[in-house]
């Protein structure tokens, strides 16, 4: 047991008196619980029923009372701690104001001196190991912070409530108050934070200035050195970030420096304002200041950097020299390495872009790509992009390196561009010799390598346009296309070896292993297909496209612009002898079409071997498989459908559309067919003949079976099977399906309508319109039928002229017995006018139904919708109408003449009927049944004049008539004889009386002579009587 003596202090070791675990205080009382250890002076002078506590030294947990599992090692270590437990205090004063906090740890002088002395303190857990560390406010009771870790002399001094530090060195954090979370490893680390949290600080004064900046990381000696208020820096490495912002407005940097003097900043912090900046490497990004978002990688990378913005620079000094220039990206070491200025440039390889100082806007990939860019102050945004060793190097005069919108991917790939703008090269030397050529696009090893100042150029395969020069506008795709072409212009070339040969040809397009092979001069050719136009040297405005299309062209040097047009395999292939082929405006689609052609011009071939064996015909068309594959030499013909005109080989001016239509004509003109087999047994020798013959329809104009046979000209046939059988037959007309479709020598005929004039065959001068009008007539002259069964039933053995002419729907139809259809010379005019006349001939109808009950009679007249005959088998009639109740008003604008002549007459008599016949007459007015005017008619009732002619005794008189049933007419104009006769004897009647007033008349004035004497004498008397009056 210690004992410290009280007179001088001294202390005695002895066992004397001692209980094991218990402690003596001399001046005070002694603990009654062994798990306490004191030593010291006064030690646990106030413990009640404190348990595992030790205390060593003078006063050292002296206020102790109820504090459990305390250890404290010094004089007035702990002292004033009354209830707190689990606490450490190693040192002189070390804890020494610590009344209720737990759980503290403090070694070293002062160490947690001022340590929180309310007796209600929450744990603190804190930890401090160094002279006067976490010493604290000297009002304790502002020194709430929890969880701190001091070690070293006067780390955290000042602390008060901050919580969560860690302190590491000679004053880490040494003005730390209320700061949270900072971590401070190095003498005078984060010496001067008050109030900042979540910082880092390694390495000695790391952030030495910082006071109020937060989440900050600084690793290395005087890293982030003059920082004051700035958050989120990272700065690893000697005096990495040492100019940091010095100024009390908080700024978030989020910039980050790993190397020695990485981004260093202006010796003038204030103006050091740049954020989101990353350097790594020593002395990358030396000289930032306001400059954002940059990153730089290498030593000395963006070294010169001061405001520019968004820069990207990995490798050794690469932008070294970059001063304001903003979105730059460089990897590779030297990578721009002149660049001050420019802007939004890549650089990926060493050297790339090395003298770029002002151009924008530039890629380049690859050892020393773009190495020579321009080196001018002059800024130009250059779009270029290289990427492959020493691609778009460009002149090695920097300053005449002016071009633009350049692409070069591939070793050397435009090497020597200067001035050139706006190509694309792409493969190994891809254009290598280019300067001053713009527009070009190169993609395969050597393509275009020669190409120095040709213009709009595109290649793509190896060595495709590769001595092309100055030429301009060309497309090469596949490997040695263009090859040879030096100033051939706008030529497309696409396949193996196609156009290898072209030199001076312009506008040629060629698609196709060795396409166009032997052209060299030729132009405005197009060739799509395996060796199509293979032998073509000169020819101009050719067409191939198919597998060996046109591979005979002409092989000559002598110019001719052909016009040709072939696709499909051996399409207009030409003779095996390909000077003879001159033929021009040719156009041939489909396998082997044309495929004979050697001078022929002006011909259309569409379809498997269409014109196949055409040689020198001119100007034929044919489409469909086989049409007019035996042509020779033909000209002029159209043929459409499969196997049309199949066998023609010199015939002239045909035209056949539909499937062998015209199918075995050789020789014949003029012939015109359209229709499936129409036409189909035209004649087959190869003797000429202008037939002039037009079929339309399945099988129209077909013919005989004996080709030979049919010699037919001047032919019209519409319809299905129309003039199908015609032969020898001349200048018909056949309009309807089976119209004339028996004919075959018949002619003139003209047929019109569904089996018009269906069994005709030596008819002649007949017409027939409507559906089976003129149907039985086989061999009748000169009918005319125009109407729906208009004289369908035409007596089939008919052979002479009939005369006939029916317009109207079953207008002269005829008797059901064809054989009784014999009549001649009639008129029909109506529908179902004289429709069942047999035999009776010379009849005139007009009028539907006019005279259609009409048989056998002859030389009838019948006008009048319905109008009918009196009798049906009579002759000589005339009729108006059907009845009474039809016809309403007759009018015509000149008064009637009735033949009147002697000649016509015969039994002449003087007429017995008068004036008393005329008084005995009935006039009357009325208003006749069926007409819809109201207009009042005047006449005579038929009966009462009838019975009237009895009264007189006149009988058998045609003025009165009764049809077949039963309606009676009057014939008006046969009164005026009598009304002659009555105004005959009337006018006797006149002249008598006449006679009698004359007289009468005498006599008056004879009578009125002598009156007037006698008023005469009278006047003279009274006058004289007056006279005498007067003298009285």
């Amino acid at each position: 047991m210690f004992v410290t003596d009280p007179n001088d202090g001294s202390l005695t070791i002895t066992p004397k008196g001692v209980t094991s675990g218990r402690t003596a205080a001399p001046g005070g009382s002694v603990s009654k619980d062994p798990s306490n250890t004191a030593f010291g002076y006064y030690p646990f002078a106030l413990m009640t029923s404190g348990l595992y506590n030790s205390a060593f030294g003078m006063s050292s947990s002296y206020f102790i009372t109820t504090g459990n599992a305390n250890a404290s090692f010094g004089i007035a270590s702990l002292r004033s701690n009354t209830i707190g437990n689990y606490n450490t205090a190693l040192g002189s004063y070390a804890l020494f104001n610590s009344v209720g906090k737990s759980k503290n740890t403090a070694i070293g002088y002062y160490s947690m001196y001022y340590a929180n002395d309310n007796a209600g303190a929450a744990d603190g857990n804190n930890t401090a190991i160094g002279n006067e560390s976490l010493r604290g406010s000297t009002t304790p009771a502002n020194n709430t912070g929890t969880q701190n870790t001091a070690i070293g002399n006067q780390t955290l001094f000042s602390i008060t409530s901050g919580t969560n530090n860690n302190a590491i060195g000679n004053q880490a954090l040494y003005s730390n108050t209320t700061g949270d979370k900072n971590t401070a490893i190095g003498a005078a680390s984060l010496v001067s934070n008050t109030t900042g949290n979540y910082n880092i600080a390694l390495g000695q004064e790391a952030m030495y200035l910082n006071t109020t900046g937060w989440s900050n990381t600084a690793l290395g000696f005087k890293s982030l050195y003059n920082n004051l208020a700035n958050d989120r820096s990272t700065a690893i490495g000697f005096e990495a970030m040492f100019n940091a912002n010095n100024t009390a407005t908080k700024i978030s940097t989020y910039n980050t420096a790993i190397g020695t003097s990485a981004l260093r900043g202006s010796a003038t912090p204030a103006n050091n304002t740049g954020v989101r900046n990353t350097a790594i490497g020593d002395e990358a990004l030396y000289s930032i200041s306001s400059g954002t978002n940059n990153n730089a990688i290498g030593n000395q990378a963006l070294y010169s950097n001061t405001t520019g913005d968004k820069n990207t620079a990995i490798g050794a000094t690469s932008l070294v020299s970059n001063t304001t220039g903003n979105y730059n990206i460089a990897l590779g070491q030297e990578a721009m390495y002149l660049n001050t200025t420019g802007w939004s440039n890549t650089a990926l390889g060493f050297k790339s872009l090395y003298n770029n100082v002002a151009n924008d806007r530039s890629t380049a990939i690859g050892f020393e790509a773009m190495f020579n860019a321009n080196n001018t102050a002059t800024k130009i945004s250059t779009y270029n992009t290289a990427i492959g060793t020493s691609a778009l190097r460009g002149s090695a005069t920097p300053a005449n390196n002016t071009g633009i919108r350049n692409t070069a991917i591939g070793d050397e790939a435009m090497l020597s561009n200067t001035t050139g703008s706006e190509n694309s090269a792409i493969g190994n030397q891809t254009l290598y010799s280019n300067t001053t050529g713009n527009f070009n696009s190169a993609n395969g090893t050597r393509s275009m390598t020669f190409n120095t100042t040709g213009s709009q150029n595109t290649a793509v395969g190896y060595k495709s346009l590769h001595t092309n020069v100055d030429g301009a506008k060309n497309t090469a795709v596949g490997e040695s296309a263009l090859f040879f072409n030096t100033s051939g212009e706008r030529n497309t070339a696409i396949g193996q070896n196609v156009l290898p040969n072209n030199n001076l040809g312009n506008y040629n397009v060629g698609l196709g292993a060795e396409a166009l092979y032997s052209n060299t001069t030729g132009w405005s050719n197009t060739a799509l297909g395996f060796k199509s136009l293979y032998n073509n040297v000169a020819n101009d405005r050719s067409t191939a496209i198919g597998f060996e299309a046109m591979f005979n062209a002409n092989n000559t040097t002598t110019k001719i612009s052909t016009y040709n047009t072939a696709i499909g395999t051996s399409a207009l292939r030409g003779s095996s002898t390909p000077a003879n082929n001159t033929g021009v405006r040719n156009t041939a689609i489909g396998d082997e079409a044309l495929y004979s052609i050697s001078s022929g011009t002006n011909n259309n071939a569409i379809g498997n071997q269409a014109l196949y064996s055409n040689t020198t015909g001119d100007k034929n068309t044919a489409i469909g498989a086989a049409s007019l594959v035996s042509n020779t030499t033909g000209n002029y013909n159209i043929a459409l459908g499969q196997e049309s005109m199949y066998s023609n080989t010199t015939g002239w001016s045909n035209t056949a559309l539909g499937f062998k239509s015209l199918y075995n004509n050789v020789a014949n003109d003029r012939s015109t067919a359209i229709g499936f087999e129409a036409m189909f047994n035209a004649n087959n020798t190869a003797t000429k003949i202008s037939t002039y013959n037009t079929a339309i329809g399945t099988s129209a104009l077909r013919g005989s079976v004996t080709p030979a046979s049919n010699t037919g000209q001047f032919n019209t046939a519409i319809g299905d099977e129309a003039l199908m059988g015609n032969s020898s037959g001349n200048s018909n007309t056949a309009v309807g399906r089976t119209a004339l479709t028996a004919n075959t020598s018949g002619q003139y005929n003209v047929a019109m309508g569904h089996d018009a004039l269906a069994l005709n065959t030596v008819g002649i001068d007949n017409t027939a319109i409507g559906y089976q009008a003129l149907n039985g007539n086989v061999g009748g002259y000169r009918s005319t039928a125009i109407g729906r069964l208009a004289m369908q039933l035409m007596n089939a053995g008919s052979t002479t002229i009939t005369g006939n002419t029916a317009l109207g729907n079953e207008a002269l139809r005829g008797s059901v017995t064809y054989a009784n259809n014999t009549g001649l010379n009639n008129t029909a005019i109506g529908h179902q006018a004289l429709m069942v006349v047999s035999t009776g001939g010379n009849n005139t109808s007009l009028g539907s139904l006019a005279g259609s009950t009409l048989t056998t009679g002859s030389d009838n007249i019948i006008i009048g919708a319905n109008a009918q005959p009196a009798s049906i088998t009579g002759s000589g009639q005339i009729q108006m109408g059907i009845d009474a109740a039809t016809i309403t008003s007759a009018r015509v604008r000149v008064a009637w003449t009735v033949t009147s002549d002697r000649r016509y007459k015969e039994n002449i008599q003087n007429i017995p009927l008068g004036l008393d016949f005329i008084k005995q007459l009935h006039p009357v007015t009325y208003h006749r049944i069926g007409n819809q005017n109201k207009d009042i008619e005047l006449g005579l009732i038929a009966q009462e004049l009838e019975e009237t002619l009895i009264k007189s005794g006149v009988k058998d008189l045609g003025i009165i008539h009764k049809d077949d049933k039963g309606f009676y007419s009057v014939r008006y104009n046969d009164l005026l004889a009598p009304m002659i006769k009555a105004m005959q004897e009337q006018q006797v009647m006149i002249e008598k009386l006449q006679s009698e007033n004359s007289a009468l008349k005498s006599e008056n004035k004879s009578f009125e002579s002598r009156l007037a004497s006698i008023e005469s004498l009278i006047l003279k008397n009274d006058t004289k009587k007056a006279l005498v009056g007067e003298d009285k």
